[in-house]
């Protein structure tokens, strides 16, 4: 690839109005949400790119780059699961082999490369985990402080190896229960700490870094051609948006004539997304948002630009319950040796929902299982010598 920089503006996709490439707010003409675009012209990739910085080209510029081998993770073929499910073909892109364990180290990576360039002294956002994580890694990689504001209800466990990079570290009761506190708490951060910089992963706050989810469509792309359909668990909805954009980008670049079609995934009570993609509405509305084993993706909120992905590619959304969720969790371990997290088994949960036959799927495994896991229905035996051993093992 070249490494000429082809960005162009960072501009509403509401209005067109153009601002700087590290504003971190909406559209100040009209409050539409920022995306950047870029001169796409005469774009060629190559097959043999290592990091997601290898598409450095289609990301904002900065001046110093904060990596820790991020991207081209694999997109592993789920035979098994293809017959169970009717499929041609379905493929988990294992988001989960990122250095911190999930798809939040590309915009990690790229948030805090804009930190370093901006010269500031440290980085903060708000997480149900995977993004505190990836914030405190990467902000330890470019030798710079952090401090996380933590929803109240994340599992312990998914929280202990935060500590590791000694942050500062606030659990706040209902972080996550409005989008206005979500950003009532992050403002008041910005006020207190002026020269940290908000690493919250969310377009209305941060638009360039969504662009960092793009370079999961370009891997796909060239490691398995262009799904038919692309399954992805939402929450504040870059991801869903983020991927899109990158396939958009590849068919107005000329180097695809296909577009694959988005489906959103949410948990059934937190869904304010698929119910507005289902009532035809332009902008997402709020909701109350039901507890769900999959925490991560426990909102009542959603941005306006994942509806965008959906009614662009023609996609839809589905809501799945807890019990699918957690069956398709264990079936995902036992069929395909992948363990995930919680929240990411929702996609695959989705597949026995959606109406999908004999097409090429790709799903997104957005975070490892390590993190995030409910207790298994594994047999356990306990032996004292030799002789029971034998007795059990006979008994299989």
């Amino acid at each position: 690839m070249k490494t000429v920089n082809r960005f162009v503006a960072l501009k509403c996709r509401r209005c067109k109005a153009e601002f700087p490439v590290n504003t971190q707010a909406r559209c100040a003409r009209c409050g539409g949400i920022l995306a950047s675009e870029y001169d796409l012209r005469g774009l060629s990739f190559e097959k043999n790119s290592r990091t997601m910085w290898d598409f450095r080209e289609l990301l904002p510029p900065v001046e110093r780059i904060v990596s820790m081998g991020e991207g081209w993770t694999p997109c592993l073929r789920l035979e098994n699961l293809e017959k169970i499910l009717g499929l041609e073909s379905v493929y988990a892109k294992m988001e989960s082999l990122n250095p911190t364990g999930s798809f939040k180290d590309r915009a990690a990576s790229l948030g805090v490369s804009f930190a370093l360039s901006l010269s500031k002294k440290g980085c903060f956002t708000a997480s149900s985990g995977n993004a505190a994580l990836a914030t405190c890694a990467y902000s330890s990689k470019a030798g710079l402080r952090c401090a996380l504001l933590i929803r109240d209800d994340v599992p312990k466990q998914k929280l202990k190896p935060l500590f590791m990079y000694s942050p500062l570290v606030f659990r706040v009761k209902n972080l996550y229960q409005t989008q206005k506190r979500l950003l009532e708490s992050l403002s008041l951060v910005s006020r207190m700490l002026p020269d940290w910089f908000n690493l919250f992963l969310w377009a209305p706050v941060n638009p360039a870094l969504v662009d960092a989810y793009k370079t999961i469509s370009f891997e796909i792309f060239l490691q398995i051609g262009i799904p038919d359909y692309v399954v992805v668990p939402v929450a504040g909805g870059d991801l869903l948006f983020g991927v899109h954009k990158g396939f958009l980008e590849l068919k107005h670049a000329g180097l695809t004539h296909k577009l694959p079609k988005m489906v959103a995934v949410q948990p059934l009570g937190s869904d304010p997304l698929v119910q507005s993609f289902d009532n035809r509405l332009r902008v997402v509305e709020s909701i109350v948002p039901r507890k769900s084993v999959a925490v991560a993706l426990q909102v009542g909120f959603c941005a306006e630009h994942a509806l965008d992905a959906l009614y662009e590619s023609k996609g839809f959304g589905v809501s799945v319950t807890d019990k699918e969720t957690i069956e398709a969790h264990r079936l995902l371990a036992k069929k395909e040796g992948v363990f995930c997290e919680i929240s990411s088994a929702t996609a695959i949960a989705a597949l026995f929902r959606a109406k999908i036959k004999n097409e090429k799927v790709c799903v997104i495994i957005t975070s490892t299982g390590f993190k995030h896991f409910l207790p298994s229905d594994a047999k356990e035996f306990f032996v004292e010598d030799v002789n029971s051993l034998i007795q059990n093992l006979r008994k299989l």
